[in-house]
């Protein structure tokens, strides 16, 4: 399930999802608190680069995330914090 449209399209999309793959943006994260709430197995976030700033947003978004794994993708280096 990809997250795309308008906001009603992402929410009706989100609360229909039954399993399977979900894959949204970051920004959408930050939109929605359902996705908070559900209980992923796997949770991987691209771009993880933009994670590094423990202050920002979508950092925070991410933290709240529950899942039993978390995968971090980057092709941009990190520094060590």
């Amino acid at each position: 399930t990809v997250l795309d449209g308008d906001r009603a399209k992402k929410e009706k999309a989100i609360r229909s999802y039954n399993g399977g793959i979900l894959i949204v943006n970051y920004e959408s994260f930050k939109l929605f608190d359902v996705l908070w709430e559900c209980e992923w197995d796997v949770a991987i976030f691209d771009e993880a680069h933009k994670l590094k700033n423990q202050k920002a947003q979508h950092t925070i978004a991410c933290k709240r995330v529950k899942s039993q794994w978390m995968w971090l993708l980057t092709g941009t280096p990190m520094e060590n914090a």
